[in-house]
């Protein structure tokens, strides 16, 4: 999920408070070049995102678009997100809300999106720190559906959540917090349970910044097939 990073940036300020938003899936087999290099047959959808601060907007497209968005927070602090009404694809739409912002999207996959600052240079310097950063939340998101659809009780299908999660340097997760409930407690309980298990299998890499914060909406009968493919592990192989 790695592009260019603006000048003058650091890689630890790349990964600092990085905040994932994610519908309920998290599709990492597919295209990892820029979205002009990427086909992606997107269907239009009507749009209703008020004006607001540009975090807030891209959750709510996040929602809409079921489309996971990937992040550095302080990117978007302080900045505010036009409205937007009417019919627009996804790929229209985010646009929108990203003009002025000094950050352009980059495409990992049909449904997944990281947002990077507009490179002001050519320079590469960044990218392999990047790159690396993005492998390894490529990783976060196959172990974290793996053992959420593993297990029964916290299987995601129709409920909304989230919570922030610390990685220790063994790769498992030593401190997790629910920022949101599903509305059932035992739930709850269980998912926090079965997240608190989470192995990533390696370390985070240098720099990468603490805490990560999910989100999960609820799945579409379509998506849900995919917690089957979710349980056989696939290797995740890191970009040259």
């Amino acid at each position: 999920m790695a592009d260019l990073l603006e000048a003058g940036s650091q890689p630890s300020e790349w990964v600092r408070n990085l905040t994932l938003v994610s519908a309920l899936f998290l599709n990492l087999l597919s295209c990892l070049l820029p979205s002009d290099l990427c086909a992606r047959a997107e269907k239009s959808i009507r749009f209703d995102i008020a004006a607001q601060p540009l975090a807030s907007a891209l959750e709510t497209y996040s929602v809409v678009t079921r489309t996971q968005v990937v992040y550095n927070a302080k990117l978007t602090n302080g900045r505010q997100a036009v409205a937007i009404e009417g019919v627009y694809t996804p790929g229209v739409a985010l646009a929108l809300l990203l003009q002025g912002s000094g950050l352009a999207p980059r495409y990992m996959a049909q449904d997944a999106v990281v947002l990077v600052p507009v490179p002001k240079t050519s320079l590469l310097v960044d990218a392999a720190s990047a790159a690396l950063a993005m492998r390894y939340y490529a990783l976060i998101q196959a172990r974290m559906l793996r053992a959420l659809c593993v297990d029964g009780r916290a299987r995601p299908e129709n409920y909304r959540f989230a919570l922030s999660f610390w990685i220790g340097p063994d790769g498992r997760l030593g401190r997790v917090v629910l920022l949101d409930t599903t509305g059932e407690a035992e739930r709850d309980a269980a998912i926090e349970q079965v997240i608190g298990r989470v192995s990533i299998g390696e370390p985070p890499p240098t720099g990468f910044a603490q805490p990560v914060t999910l989100v999960i909406s609820p799945a579409t009968p379509s998506e849900q097939s995919e917690c089957q493919s979710a349980l056989v592990e696939r290797p995740i192989r890191a970009s040259r």
